[in-house]
């Protein structure tokens, strides 16, 4: 991680996991389920603490605002982050694999087991604190106040449905299309090169 955020000014967490309760994969970024009830209009107009507490909110910007403190390119909503068209469900969605939260799938209901991210998610997204003057990052304590500005890791956890996971056609299919998806995502947000200009990767 260090590696990445000193070639790369950032870099992006990936804790993949296995679920058996939903036929669909869960995509955690620590908003929880009572969360995502909220519209996408009530979503984007919470105050900063929410962008602050999502493990991908660095990346998105408030209404009123310019860009988000970690985003090079793209200048999208929360709402548009986690599970809009670009969002890292959305593209996995047009890969072919039904994911949540994402534009097909937006919310978990109420009374369903959702894994909405865990220790992993909130070590590295808010508790890695990179200033460019020192060339260690400063740890500190899992939900500290700290300037989202200098959030330099973004983090997802990844559930894998049980008929991908048992599946060895499915499951190197989906190992592609999560390959390709996280290089759209960080294209769409930081310009990168993506997979299928350098004939890479498809699913």
């Amino acid at each position: 991680i260090q590696k990445a955020i000193q070639s790369f000014g950032f870099a992006m967490v990936v804790d993949l996991h296995g679920q058996s309760h939903r036929p669909a994969t869960e995509l955690g970024y620590l908003l929880t389920t009572e969360d995502l009830q909220a519209t996408d209009e009530v979503l984007d107009q919470f105050g900063p603490e929410l962008y602050t507490k999502c493990s991908i909110g660095s990346l998105a910007h408030p209404k009123g605002h310019t860009a988000g403190p970690m985003t090079r390119k793209s200048c999208m909503t929360l709402s548009q982050v986690v599970r809009g068209q670009q969002s890292l469900g959305g593209l996995m969605e047009t890969a072919g694999f039904k994911c949540i939260p994402s534009p097909n799938l937006l919310r978990p209901l109420q009374d369903e087991t959702y894994f909405w991210g865990a220790f992993t998610c909130a070590r590295y997204s808010r508790g890695l604190h990179w200033k460019a003057e020192k060339s260690e990052p400063e740890d500190l304590e899992v939900g500290a106040s700290f300037d989202a500005g200098s959030r330099r890791v973004v983090a997802v956890q990844v559930e894998v449905e049980t008929a991908v996971r048992s599946d060895p056609v499915q499951r190197t299919k989906f190992a592609a299309a999560l390959a390709f998806a996280v290089q759209e995502f960080l294209t769409l947000h930081f310009g990168l090169e993506t997979l299928a200009q350098r004939g890479g990767v498809t699913s």
